[in-house]
């Protein structure tokens, strides 16, 4: 599993690299903060000794094209959304981030797509920079990363959490529609053909 887990890190990682914009030379010495927010799969519960998908992130980010980000991962195993929201200020708000990742669901598979989709939203109008968030120090130009989860064993069958992708979808849709810098990043269908 150790070796599945890798995998799925660095495909997420390879798969992030298309939708972030490169930094202009000179800006290049300009430190901006990243903040990775999930549950045990963002967090470095399983990878003990491994690559995180945040070393990736820093190694790519910073050494290859010599910025100067600042990473900060607040993930959780166990996590759901609700938890982020009823512990906002400490784990995404404080942080003021220039980007902020965000990787969760997983722990909220018995939620119902109405349920969750509510919550995500919740916590999404929270995240990005609206009149009401820049008020209270949210960069301007925030750029937001949404992921669905990988697809999961549960009692033998593997489900990719429908429910859950198609609420991540449909708020990271209303996010882009309202002009915010939203990237999705489905993997509920990356691995439809491995």
């Amino acid at each position: 599993i150790k070796r599945q887990f890798q995998f799925i890190i660095l495909l997420l990682f390879l798969m992030m690299l298309p939708y972030m914009q490169p930094v202009a030379a000179e800006t290049k010495t300009t430190s901006k903060t990243w903040l990775v927010a999930g549950d045990s799969i963002t967090s470095d519960y399983y990878c003990r000794g491994y690559k995180k998908y945040d070393d990736y992130l820093k190694y790519y980010y910073n050494i290859e094209q010599g910025n100067a980000f600042r990473f900060i991962k607040t993930a959780v195993p166990g996590y759901k959304v609700e938890d982020y929201l009823n512990n906002f200020e400490d784990m995404i708000g404080k942080y003021k981030a220039d980007i902020v990742s965000i990787f969760l669901g997983t722990n909220n598979k018995s939620d119902s797509e109405e349920d969750f989709t509510e919550k995500y939203r919740t916590l999404i109008e929270k995240v990005v920079p609206s009149a009401e968030n820049i008020a209270v120090g949210v960069p301007e130009n925030r750029k937001i990363i949404l992921f669905t989860p990988i697809p999961m064993n549960v009692n033998g069958q593997i489900s990719k959490l429908e429910q859950i992708s198609a609420g991540v979808q449909t708020v990271a849709s209303e996010a882009k529609a309202q002009g915010y810098d939203v990237t999705h990043i489905d993997l509920s269908t990356v691995f439809d053909n491995i």
